[in-house]
């Protein structure tokens, strides 16, 4: 894939990291959603292989899920900022349909929003604390074949963002929502 549409984005990028879905046109359970790729990333062309990217392989595999068969990954942009920078609402348009061809393609069950940014585009305004009071991920609402519609149904932090959940410790928190499944979800 070719794609010259954010100047500062190509400029910078060693390659697009394109997503990770499950082999063989499989439907994902979860499609992990991130903001951008990272150093790592850009240099091997695959998404979530830095550190915070292995932590949620980690806590994913802990719970039977295996990367290329039960969950894929993407981000919203796939050309890595420079500087490590948030991509812009510019560069965030710019990707978006790709992202959303990504989401027809997998078919998933859920969005695991990782990281603000993936929220914010999802959900709207606001900061991620805000959008957490709501307890709510993001499940497929539409009644047709390949809806882009969405309603929320429970979001998590980034695994290396300051936690601030009285009480709980960010892993035990992914934890128990994957062992007890999301409130309200069908």
């Amino acid at each position: 894939m070719i794609c010259e549409r954010c100047p500062s984005l190509w400029a910078s990028r060693t390659r697009i990291v394109e997503t990770d879905l499950p082999d063989f046109g499989r439907p994902c359970r979860i499609l992990a959603i991130g903001e951008a790729p990272g150093t790592d990333e850009d240099a091997q062309g695959r998404g979530f292989v830095g550190r915070a990217g292995r932590g949620l392989h980690n806590l994913l595999k802990q719970h039977g899920l295996r990367r290329g068969y039960d969950y894929g990954c993407a981000n919203i942009v796939r050309c890595r900022p420079p500087d490590n920078r948030k991509p812009s609402a510019e560069e965030r348009a710019n990707c978006l349909p790709h992202l959303a061809e990504t989401i027809l393609m997998a078919k998933p069950d859920a969005l695991l929003l990782v990281g603000n940014t993936a929220a914010q585009t999802f959900l709207g305004g606001g900061s991620f604390g805000a959008i957490l009071r709501h307890r709510r991920p993001i499940r497929p609402s539409g009644t047709g074949a390949g809806s882009l519609r969405w309603r929320a149904a429970r979001n998590h932090r980034h695994p290396h963002a300051p936690h601030q959940s009285a009480g709980l410790e960010p892993q035990s928190r992914k934890r128990r929502v994957l062992e007890r499944g999301w409130p309200g979800a069908d």
